[in-house]
């Protein structure tokens, strides 16, 4: 769906669930409805432009989180005065800004601005002090990185999502899912994680288990092929920090009849319940987006949930998804030998699927 119509969509749907009459249970309907809709729109539309076009429809179209949000960053403000809020208004001068958020006064000839960062770190604060004609005071700045500038208030998304989360007391029943709406959406695009229970570093080690026996359980010398972890890649999947933990490797057919196949065995950790995937494509190519097997059925099996197809950023090519069903199962097992069988069956199945497709 284009951009244009799903910022149309959600201030509809923004506006609707404000103005809407609490009858016959429609309301609460609704309401639900636009936060899960907010929540999620961060998998489609994530970027910094998707967040500034976000913020200011809930901003256009929900006066609390109007008034919330700009206090904010502009204590003094008369949000009674604001006249409106567009996005990337070129400045009056021509001297070629566009500020991100523009907030424009009904008495005040001078506006408010925002600038919205997300990784991007090429800054513009006296150029909008000298293309607005504003003092420091009237520009927020707000990254989602460690930014500090004298003589500017930068805020962080961290800081205006806990800002948020203990607004929500505060705030009217009928506006609440708008505001968790927009939290959890601002929580998944700005990548903000929350921890709930105390570190327990004795659990690490099992990290380090799993790693070895994942190592062998790919090296694989089959009937009609051979598998061996590929440590030319792994350093490049592997992002502890981000709660990734990753082994490369690829499949060679004895046969020589068909090239390789290349995949990984990822472990998802920056959740409290982990998830195992192993992801498989035949085109090591970053220009490829194949369809990966043709029309292969891609039922559940044994050992793994229904394989679907997903694009890859990091390669820039389509992969196939099996995720580890048994990881319960695996948890719970009283040895080591039970998990390394879990483990290698669940290998063994998908490559035995991608073997005779």
């Amino acid at each position: 769906m284009p951009e244009h119509r799903v910022l149309l969509l959600s201030r509809n749907l923004l506006s609707l669930a404000v103005y809407i009459p609490c009858f016959s249970g429609s309301y609460s309907l609704i309401m639900n409805g636009v936060s899960s809709f907010l929540s999620q729109l961060a998998s489609y539309y994530w970027q910094e432009n998707d967040l500034s076009n976000v913020t200011v429809a809930l901003c256009n179209s929900c006066a609390e989180f109007r008034g919330l949000f700009l206090k904010y960053f502009f204590p003094s403000i008369n949000v009674d005065d604001v006249d409106e809020i567009v996005r990337e208004k070129p400045d009056d001068n021509d001297q070629g800004s566009r500020v991100d958020i523009f907030v424009r006064m009904k008495t005040d000839e001078l506006p408010y601005l925002i600038e919205v960062k997300i990784n991007d770190k090429k800054q513009h604060f006296n150029q909008y002090l000298d293309s607005y004609n504003i003092h420091p005071s009237r520009l927020g700045y707000i990254v989602n990185y460690y930014l500090k500038k004298p003589g500017f208030d930068v805020k962080s998304w961290e800081d205006i999502y806990n800002y948020l989360l203990s607004s929500l007391e505060r705030v009217s029943t009928e506006v609440k899912p708008l505001f968790n709406g927009y939290i959890q959406y601002l929580q998944s695009v700005c990548q903000i994680v929350t921890y709930t229970k105390p570190m327990n570093l004795d659990g690490i080690y099992s990290l380090y288990e799993f790693s070895n026996i994942a190592w062998n359980a790919l090296r694989i010398n089959a009937e009609t092929y051979d598998c061996e972890p590929n440590k030319q890649y792994q350093p490049m999947r592997s992002k502890i920090l981000f709660g990734i933990h990753a082994i490369d490797f690829f499949i060679s057919y004895k046969d020589k009849k068909r090239s390789k196949i290349y995949g990984w065995l990822s472990l998802y950790f920056y959740k409290e319940q982990p998830e195992l995937y192993i992801a498989i494509s035949e085109q090591h190519n970053k220009n490829a987006h194949p369809t990966l097997f043709g029309n292969a059925k891609l039922a559940e099996g044994k050992h793994y949930s229904n394989p679907f197809e997903e694009y890859d950023e990091v390669w820039n090519i389509n992969c196939l998804w099996f995720q580890f069903k048994d990881i319960q199962i695996f948890n719970e097992s009283k040895t080591i030998m039970e998990q390394k069988n879990l483990l290698t069956n669940f290998i063994t199945e998908v490559f035995d699927f991608v073997t005779i497709h």
